[in-house]
């Protein structure tokens, strides 16, 4: 494409005065164009297509960010489990406090312990202290598990959370993919369909340039090959 970009605008101009009259004007004036407006719908085109990728990235990269920062969180809590779940659970339990539920229950456990001992003339021996001690830790026990299960609900609500947003963080990637596939696809068939259109007016004009120097030399034109006969018959000749 480089020699004929550079050739063909030449050659325009030469073709044009050499055939002279109105073949040689619409020869010259093709062999310009074929370079001249190849580009154009395709120019036009692109700097739509450009713009695309652009516009995309402006409104999926912030759930695409979003996404990656979720996925990473999440990451982090389920290895956290995995790795080591006694030392998960622990942590979750340091923060445990008595809540106003078992406080309640257990003043009423101990009212009715001691009431029981003091009914059966055992209250403040050893066999009652371990009784209400017994009592006592089944109830905290059955607190500090409700606690557990609230967190670890709570857990995994967040979690589930963080699994949509990377989810859409996900989906978001996979659509600016397609975005920028299906820009880049449209661009490479202009291209594709001005390169065979280019090479078809190429050749078309070439066969064009053969038929007018075989019209020229044949029948005689107002100058180039014209000038042998002059548009006259030139006696003895085999030139008509």
């Amino acid at each position: 494409m480089g020699f004929f970009r550079n050739i063909l605008p030449v050659a325009g101009g030469i073709a044009g005065g050499f055939f002279g009259g109105p073949a040689g004007a619409a020869l010259g004036s093709g062999i310009g164009g074929l370079m001249g407006g190849s580009r154009n719908s395709e120019d036009a085109a692109n700097q739509y297509l450009s713009q695309i990728p652009g516009i995309g990235k402006q409104y999926f990269d912030p759930y695409i960010t979003q996404g990656r920062e979720a996925g990473d969180m999440a990451n982090a809590e389920y290895g956290k489990m995995l790795q080591d779940p006694t030392g998960f659970i622990n942590k979750i339990l340091e923060s445990y406090k008595p809540s106003q539920g078992y406080q309640f229950r257990e003043k009423r456990l101990q009212d009715a312990a001691s009431n029981t001992a003091a009914a059966g003339g055992f209250r403040g021996t050893n066999f009652d202290v371990q009784n209400q001690s017994e009592l006592i830790n089944a109830l905290l026990g059955e607190d500090m598990q409700q606690y557990l299960e609230n967190v670890r609900g709570v857990h995994g609500t967040g979690l589930a959370g963080k699994e949509n947003v990377a989810d859409r963080g996900f989906q978001a990637s996979n659509s600016l993919a397609d975005l920028i596939g299906g820009s880049l696809n449209q661009r490479g068939g202009l291209a594709y369909q001005r390169a065979e259109g280019s090479n078809g007016r190429r050749n078309a004009l070439f066969s064009s340039l053969l038929g007018l120097g075989a019209q020229g030399m044949g029948f005689g034109g107002g100058g180039g090959f014209g000038g042998f006969g002059g548009g006259k018959t030139v006696p003895g000749s085999a030139w008509r």
